[in-house]
């Protein structure tokens, strides 16, 4: 089940039940524009004043709506909206992290890990031209997105706070990468997208995985492939007094979780004349005899479904006897709601303000419900048909999730 809502996040988030939402996952602006130093000063005296800094910025492709990143007042809403030890992840960019993360400290989240989601990304200009030189590029091409893992503080202990409130884990058995017969590497903090420029960069050996020997936890293995010390729980929980064997690797790719770019299946539109949302694929079917395509919408940031699900999965609560429901502000075009829906979480609730987007959404949530996807394995597979139906149903919604009688 799950609901899109139509509007700004700080007006919805305000709406949500104190405690209501087991976890987040979200795309927020990144707030690409310049950061000047100036800027940056007047941006954190404004948040420690509890006051907020929305400055008159463009950022990605000079769009308005990222001029900066959201402040402590948004993520404090999505921190009230939490469960105690509830998970939020957090994509950003890796020019502004820095302040996503001290506005996510400053909200009262404490700062767990960052998933490295590495990517071989198309060529990204960034020319500069002037006073008769040659061409030159000022930027280089980013590779990386980072995913940041913020916790809302425990409520006591972490084994307490588990069994009164489900949440403060990881789903760490859920989301083992599969490395032939055993029972799967512990997950990573690096994701990679299969392309052949990240795959370089790591070892081109054969797969030696083998048992190493057995070490008491906390005794820390330094050499080049080695897993170090075991976590459970979260990142930087140790397990104590246990010992269990580690696995060693060849350095290969094959030890990260694979996600794909963004497919065919996760790139929809909105048509304006029609007023439904389609498959991209179905553009052809929309022009309706016009030269320009000013009527069709799509978003130009698309999170691969393979990503979201794998995400979505790690932060689901385990044996709870109730519905879970993941929180995604910033909804977009709902990749982050779709991936929810596929990794079993029963309700997923979204935020987004263009209504245009959330017609996209809607649909592709409506679709995620009767045609659910596998999560991939690790590497590189076969593309298999395509059968997602060509239009979504008209009204795609469900019942309001906050209420009881919402089925």
């Amino acid at each position: 089940m799950y609901n899109v809502f139509t509007g700004d996040v700080l007006d919805v988030l305000p709406t949500i039940p104190d405690a209501s939402v087991d976890a987040v996952l979200c795309d927020p602006p990144y707030g690409l524009s310049d950061h000047r130093h100036r800027d940056v000063i007047a941006c954190l005296t404004a948040w420690l004043a509890g006051q907020p800094y929305r400055p008159r910025k463009r950022g990605f492709m000079g769009r308005g709506w990222d001029g900066w990143v959201p402040g402590p007042e948004c993520w404090s809403e999505v921190l009230r909206a939490l469960r105690p030890g509830g998970h939020a992840l957090v994509f950003a960019g890796t020019r502004s992290m820095d302040l996503m993360v001290v506005a996510l400290r400053l909200a009262g989240f404490e700062i767990r890990e960052c998933i490295r989601s590495l990517n071989g990304s198309d060529h990204y200009p960034a020319w500069v031209y002037g006073g008769g030189l040659a061409k030159h590029e000022a930027q280089i091409r980013p590779g990386w997105e980072p995913v940041i893992i913020a916790r809302k503080p425990l409520d006591g202990t972490l084994a307490g706070n588990i069994a009164k409130h489900g949440t403060g884990g990881l789903n760490i058995e859920g989301c083992r990468i599969a490395r032939g017969g055993d029972k799967g590497q512990h997950p990573i903090n690096v994701i990679h997208d299969g392309s052949d420029e990240v795959a370089a960069e790591f070892a081109a050996l054969p797969d030696t995985s083998r048992p190493c020997e057995k070490r008491s936890k906390g005794e820390d293995d330094r050499r080049p492939g080695g897993t170090g010390v075991v976590y459970s729980g979260g990142w930087g929980e140790r397990r104590r007094n246990q010992i269990e064997s580690h696995y060693d690797d060849a350095g290969t790719a094959a030890r990260f979780f694979y996600a794909a770019k963004a497919s065919g299946r996760d790139r929809w539109l909105y048509c304006r004349i029609c007023g439904t949302a389609h498959p991209k694929r179905e553009i052809g079917a929309h022009e309706h005899g016009r030269d320009d395509a000013e009527h069709i919408v799509m978003h130009p940031t698309v999170k691969p479904t393979s990503l979201t699900e794998y995400l979505a999965r790690l932060v689901m609560p385990i044996g709870v006897n109730r519905p879970r429901r993941i929180l995604v502000p910033f909804a977009g075009s709902g990749s982050e709601m779709v991936g929810a829906l596929r990794a079993g979480w029963e309700e997923v609730i979204g935020i987004e303000m263009d209504p245009d987007y959330v017609a996209i959404a809607a649909g592709r949530c409506e679709v995620a419900k009767v045609e659910p996807l596998p999560l991939k394995k690790a590497g590189k597979s076969k593309r298999k048909a395509d059968t997602t139906p060509a239009t979504a149903p008209e009204t795609p919604v469900a019942p309001d999730l906050f209420s009881t009688a919402a089925e």
